[in-house]
């Protein structure tokens, strides 16, 4: 005979309805910090260590209760809860130079291990039946509180990840920063793969920018799934750390450098090679470009006859160069 298998608690399941029963959205998307951060979103920072992914979340806390702007764009007011690795000292010194709003709070090492899956629901659960419920909820990093195994195993990733949906249906907007896996630092792939980055709303990655004109500039680039949108710009801290400029890109800066670490690269493939291909083989004795600025190089060492070209540029038939000579 076979084996009847166990019913699965009804619980786990919401009751269909027709699509004529949806009822009008109660926390409607809105913007938090354009192209960064929205309500009712879970959003993903990756940034290699000391990348400044904790000091862009610090300027960040402090224009949270009260608003204002970063790099010009306009921050709302809204209450946060952060959970962090770092203990209150550290935080404590950022206070004096920050000077955080008390509609922030801040839950510091609170964990001596990494939890069970079973503590982790016991987290979202606290977090969820809050009397007064915060609007952000911050976990600095992400992977000192996911449960353990989680991130080596897409299924359990994924266990702990959806009950958030929970929390991002009540409105509240989740920041998790993360680092990457050591096997994929140029594309900033988090750790857990794949699947963190599919599950997330905005996926933002913050890179280094060597070769600036300071050591405290990087490079944005979002991809918000739920607006349809791409964000990619430049930011400068300032000196006293507690603002940031937006930096105009400028393209043509350093191209005729770039360009002879093209040829160095085309040479060495012995072939010609898509801006992809080029982008991905960049040597290290000069900063990697992004890749829309590494596009115009080429195309202006084309016009310039430096490189040859084929292809049309289209999806089907991208553009290829190699050296002359």
């Amino acid at each position: 005979m076979l084996a009847v298998p166990e019913r699965v608690p009804a619980m786990m399941f919401r009751q269909p309805v027709p699509a004529s029963k949806f009822t009008a959205i109660e926390h409607p998307l809105e913007w938090i910090w354009p192209g960064f951060l929205a309500t009712g979103c879970i959003t993903l920072l990756t940034g290699e260590w000391k990348a400044g992914k904790t000091t862009l979340l610090s300027i960040l806390l402090s224009r949270f209760g009260i608003g204002g702007t970063i790099a010009g764009r306009p921050v709302r007011p809204v209450r946060a809860l952060v959970l962090s690795e770092e203990p209150e000292s550290l935080w404590m010194e950022r206070h004096t130079r920050l000077n955080f709003s008390d509609d922030i709070r801040f839950c510091c090492c609170p964990l001596l291990g990494r939890p069970s899956m079973e503590q982790w629901h016991w987290l979202i659960d606290d977090i969820d039946n809050a009397q007064k419920m915060p609007d952000v909820v911050v976990f600095d990093p992400l992977a000192n509180f996911l449960p353990e195994q989680a991130e080596g195993y897409a299924p359990h990733l994924l266990d702990a990840l959806i009950p958030l949906r929970r929390l991002t249906q009540r409105g509240i907007a989740i920041l998790m920063n993360h680092h990457p896996s050591r096997h994929n630092l140029r594309e900033l792939q988090g750790r857990g793969g794949g699947a963190l980055h599919a599950f997330v709303d905005i996926d933002v990655k913050l890179y280094n920018v060597p070769g600036e004109r300071s050591d405290r500039v990087r490079r944005i680039l979002s991809k918000a799934r739920p607006f349809g949108s791409n964000t990619e710009f430049r930011i400068e801290l300032t000196e006293d750390g507690k603002d940031y400029i937006e930096v105009p890109p400028d393209p043509v800066l350093g191209w005729r450098e770039g360009i002879a670490v093209t040829r160095s690269v085309l040479l060495a493939a012995g072939q010609p090679l898509t801006v992809i291909e080029v982008w991905k083989g960049w040597q290290e004795d000069f900063p990697q470009p992004a890749l829309k600025t590494l596009r115009r190089w080429l195309a202006m060492a084309h016009a310039d006859s430096l490189l040859a070209r084929s292809g049309s540029g289209h999806r089907n038939d991208a553009f290829k160069y190699w050296v002359k000579e």
